[in-house]
Parts: structure tokens; sequence; C-alpha cells
């Protein structure tokens, strides 16, 4: 399993735009600093917010991912061994834009020498799960565009 997730780690398509997303997470919790800067309360809940704009890239992804990968599947006939590795790798790619997100909150606040505290590990979890529900979603959306497309197009050639 590991040299597929290996596979999957290279070449999809969500992956290669993580790099991108984290800067942009990154550039967001910047831009709304003042809000937050010095509270670690804050700080933990600032992560949050520029996600729910970047989430719709990953559902998105997700989903054309699935979706191209089942047209494939036509041609060969290795099953779906694809599914468990290629989610990983999304809910990996997630979790490295969470942590540039943590990473931007610490570094912003010790340097505005924030009184001692830390990032409130029930946000971090919660955007986890979260993450892990929209990569599920998006696996669905996928997978149900696929099977409308067989079905319209089984059904249309019975029409001619």
């Amino acid at each position: 399993m590991s040299g597929v997730l290996r596979i999957e780690l290279r070449r999809s398509l969500l992956v290669r735009v993580t790099p991108l997303a984290a800067v942009g997470l990154a550039a967001l919790m910047r831009s709304d600093r003042h809000q937050w800067q010095g509270v670690w309360p804050e700080a933990s809940a600032a992560i949050t917010a520029p996600l729910y704009y970047l989430i719709v890239a990953l559902a998105g992804a997700a989903a054309w991912e699935v979706r191209r990968r089942r047209g494939e599947r036509e041609s060969r006939s290795d099953g779906e061994s694809w599914a468990g590795p290629l989610l990983t790798a999304y809910l990996l790619s997630g979790a490295g834009v969470i942590a540039v997100g943590d990473a931007c909150a610490v570094v912003v606040n010790l340097s505005a020498s924030a009184p001692v505290g830390f990032l409130w590990p029930s946000y971090l979890i919660g955007l986890f799960r979260f993450v892990g529900v929209v990569v599920g979603v998006g696996a669905a959306v996928g997978v149900v565009v696929v099977g409308l497309v067989r079905l319209l197009s089984v059904g249309g050639a019975g029409l001619r």
C-alpha cells in the first residue's frame, strides 16, 4: 500500500495544488492578523476561517479525480485499488495546509510576545474532521456523477 500511496502523492492533482493553498491560507491569515495577534484562542479560530474558502477546491479536486479514475477503470480491470491511497493522499495534503496555518499562527503570536499559551487542540481536531468529511463528500459526488453519466449514456443509447 505504501508504494501506491507514494504514486498517488506524486500524481494527484490536489497534492500539486497544496503548496498554493498553503500560501493562500498564510496570506489570508496574515492579512487579518490584527484581530487575533497575541490571543491564542483567537489564533486557533483564525486558522479555520480561510479554510472555508479553500475547502471548496479540496472537494472539487476529490470529485474530479474520482470521476476521472472511474472513467479510466473501464479500460483496466484492476478494481479500485487507487481509492484508499488517493483519499489518504488528499487527507495528508489537507493536513499539510492546516499545519501551515498552525505554523503561521504560532510564529505571529510568538513574535508579538503573546502571553504563555498554545493553540487550542479542539479547533485543530475539528479542522481535520472537516477535511475528512469534505474529501469523502467530494469523492461521493465524483462517484455519483460517473454513475449518472453511465446511466444517461446507456439510457440514451436505448432510445436511438
